[in-house]
């Protein structure tokens, strides 16, 4: 586990640009035969990001292997080497069978279908069994993610789906793989779902869900309501929404939505979460983040939520049809002002991203898969700097309370802040929603003053935690969100 402690007061030195950001970050191509979508995850365990994808020509599952662990020297391994597949339609990486190594699963077109290939690992190269979790011919699988959604320790699988009503989730009921539970459902008042996101967007200590549909176009949110219910509330109507992510983008403490539309008037936009009085009910104020209207093509297709400057708010990337992967910066930190910029162009057909931290600096960079470019990485150039300012005084609060856990939800670390009253023995302490301890931060003697240190969720599931400091009796609580 990695403790960062600072033990006076800090300030992040950052060298911020604004539209010019495109001219700092450097591609790295991997290869990859006219992939569609990507997935990054230390596939064979040797400590470095490794990269699943589909191919969109050759109808196979492959992995890329990160040679050199610095992301610049990849051998490509297919899977599939005796049939063809259909097109895949999604693809992502998790130890489904909790046997303790990295198993890629993914859906194709043509039916409505959950597919794995274990690893079953191997001395010189790694072995894989193909085999078919569930299905049935009909419609097919949007978008196939793995979440914590009942918060029983272990992930589960949810899904967007064509033509269907309903984001169906698929119960991991012994926790490895051996059986799931089909008959789970998010129900809703639509007749498809594009893509699916997570957070507890009521602050009532459960997880919900939040999505993009079509007939009718728009978005709605999920309300939980008991161990497996969900009830639909809509958020917008939008012409042909698509891509979805969360993030607190005016940093007020609730969980935001930012979302991606295609067709001719093609934006990204953010939804302001704001309170109702009531758990069941919220009023989200919308907001634009960037317009493509005066683009050729109007269409975008994925949108996702990174702190990339490392000023410590949440700023948005996105990627459209014509190939353009777009920084968008929550200069002000507080969603009013977005200065854009792309780090990539000319790309045609670029649809998926994914924020990973590829070489592993503790910056995030970004992931991106097209059919006639291969598959790159974008080398984020910022770096988080802590530097003692010794000429400023804090004033002490009364009492110990958490300041603040950024970001949240956060993959796979977040930095807590403690505001620290009196000396003594400070206690930060991780626990699942089945009161369970399944992480202990910090346990050590701290000083008056601020205080930071930073949680670790590389070996924890997706889901909801509670994150307690404890000092001198006195307790502070915060709900904090992993989203792997």
């Amino acid at each position: 586990m990695r403790v960062v402690q600072v033990v006076s007061v800090v300030s992040f030195l950052v060298a911020l640009t604004s539209s010019v950001i495109a001219q700092e970050w450097t591609e790295h191509t991997l290869g990859g035969t006219e992939p569609r979508y990507v997935y990054a995850a230390d596939v064979d365990g040797d400590g470095d990001m490794d990269v699943a994808y589909g191919s969109h020509t050759q109808r196979s599952i492959n992995w890329l292997e990160n040679v050199d662990g610095q992301g610049t020297e990849w051998a490509d391994h297919k899977l599939n080497t005796q049939f063809n597949l259909p097109y895949v339609t999604s693809i992502g990486v998790f130890d489904y069978d909790s046997d303790g190594d990295q198993d890629i699963y993914f859906s194709r077109d043509s039916t409505y279908s959950i597919f794995v290939y274990r690893n079953v690992g191997g001395e010189d190269s790694l072995n894989w069994e193909y085999a078919v979790i569930m299905g049935w011919p009909g419609q097919y699988i949007q978008n196939l993610t793995h979440f914590d959604i009942d918060a029983d320790g272990d992930l589960d699988f949810v899904a967007a789906v064509k033509g269907e009503n309903y984001f169906p989730w698929w119960e991991n009921v012994n926790g490895d793989g051996s059986d799931w539970d089909e008959s789970n459902s998010i129900q809703g008042e639509f007749g498809g779902g594009y893509d699916i996101t997570f957070g507890d967007y009521n602050l009532d200590g459960a997880i919900d869900a939040a999505g993009t549909t079509y007939s009718p176009s728009g978005m709605a949110w999920f309300y939980h309501v008991g161990e497996s219910s969900f009830a639909d509330h809509p958020v917008a109507d939008l012409d042909n929404a698509f891509g979805i992510d969360t993030g607190d983008f005016n940093g007020d403490g609730r969980p935001d939505l930012v979302v991606s539309t295609r067709g001719t008037d093609g934006k990204v936009l953010w939804y302001e979460n704001q309170p109702s009085g009531d758990y069941n009910y919220l009023a989200w104020t919308t907001h634009e983040v960037f317009n493509l209207s005066e683009h050729a093509d109007y269409t975008f297709f994925d949108v996702v939520t990174l702190d990339y400057d490392l000023d410590g708010d949440p700023d948005v990337a996105s990627v459209d049809i014509d190939g353009f992967l777009r920084l968008h910066e929550n200069e002000l930190g507080n969603g009013t002002s977005w200065p854009s910029g792309h780090i990539a162009a000319g790309y045609v057909n670029m649809r998926d991203i994914q924020v990973v931290d590829m070489n592993g600096d503790g910056a995030p960079d970004l992931l991106t898969a097209g059919e006639f470019n291969g598959i790159n990485w974008y080398e984020n150039p910022y770096e988080n700097t802590v530097e003692e300012d010794d000429n400023t005084e804090t004033a002490l609060p009364e009492s110990m309370h958490l300041v603040s856990v950024y970001p949240n939800p956060f993959n796979p670390t977040a930095t807590v802040t403690v505001n620290v009253a009196q000396a003594g023995k400070l206690t930060l302490t991780v626990y699942n929603q089945l009161g369970q301890q399944v992480q202990q931060v910090v346990d050590t003697v701290v000083q008056p003053g601020i205080q930071q240190f930073t949680i670790d969720g590389h070996n924890l599931a997706t889901g909801v935690y509670l994150l307690r400091a404890n000092i001198n009796g006195q307790i502070s609580e915060q709900n904090i969100v992993l989203m792997k």
